[in-house]
């Protein structure tokens, strides 16, 4: 047995996790300075997660308001109306998740999830009203781009050269539905808290307790998205085919050192 080998390869899998976290917080780190935090695991972990609170109550609240028992800013509502509660609380959660890693103002976030609101419901409309020209310029779109904003333009620029027309919202009620729906996630959810900066100004950001979480979640997640090194010593021979989280009791083979994740013999959906 070669000890000093079995040295080395320890050595480099300690290195290969150490270099999976940095690798990882690379990586969203970039996806927050690009104002795309919900696109971090974490992050869209926490949008699933939510989804279907925000719905519920959202739907519990339009179904008052339809039958004359208005609540607060009930003047929202009828904006919403054309979109699903479950696509709303989707727009309004991942539009939070976005913003909140870069502490914007309370007003621009409340503006912005007003704004792709309505995105939504002109994106629609365009595609209820001309489907074949919506998907030859959607299917382009994902093939050749990606940022919100491109995409955003050159569907909006399709649709006025379809004549499509629509009336644009106002600021002001781009703000309304914007406040009425993150005030969901205030009231429905442990994730954000609103802090007041100064007299008229204020900031929507992270609780703690989010921030805990979502720490924790994107440490657990780089542990087990190490770099991949080649090993410098034969692998750990297989006498099971699942491995076991227990050291004392995995039977997989592969890498030989707690350091590295274990590994699946074959990787299939079905395990039996």
């Amino acid at each position: 047995m070669d000890l000093g080998n079995i040295s080395k390869q320890f050595e480099l899998e300690k290195e290969s996790r150490a270099e999976g976290i940095k690798r990882l917080a690379n990586r969203n780190a970039k996806l927050v300075d690009s104002d795309l935090g919900s696109m971090v695991r974490s992050q869209k972990n926490i949008v699933r997660y939510y989804i279907n609170t925000i719905s519920t109550a959202l739907s519990e609240d339009l179904r008052a308001w339809e039958s004359g028992h208005a609540r607060s800013n009930f003047e929202a509502y009828p904006l919403m109306l054309p979109l699903e509660t479950e696509v709303l609380a989707a727009i309004t959660l991942k539009t939070v998740m976005n913003f909140c890693s870069n502490h914007d103002s309370a007003t621009s976030l409340f503006k912005t999830v007003g704004g792709k609101v309505e995105d939504e419901i002109r994106l629609r409309t365009f595609e209820e009203q001309a489907p074949d020209l919506y998907k030859v310029v959607d299917d382009d779109l994902k093939q050749r781009a990606w940022g919100y904003s491109y995409k955003r333009r050159k569907l909006m620029e399709s649709c006025k050269r379809a004549g499509i027309e629509w009336l644009h919202w106002t600021v002001k009620q781009k703000i309304l539905v914007g406040t009425r729906l993150v005030d969901y996630v205030l009231s429905h959810t442990d994730l954000i808290e609103v802090v007041q900066l100064a007299k008229k100004q204020k900031k929507i950001v992270f609780t703690e307790q989010c921030i805990t979480w979502i720490t924790k979640s994107d440490r657990l997640q780089a542990i087990h998205e190490p770099f991949w090194y080649c090993m410098v010593h034969p692998p750990r021979p297989w006498r099971g085919p699942i491995p076991s989280g227990d050291p004392r009791t995995n039977k997989a083979g592969g890498y030989l050192s707690p350091h590295m994740p274990p590994l699946n013999l074959v990787r299939v959906m079905n395990r039996a």
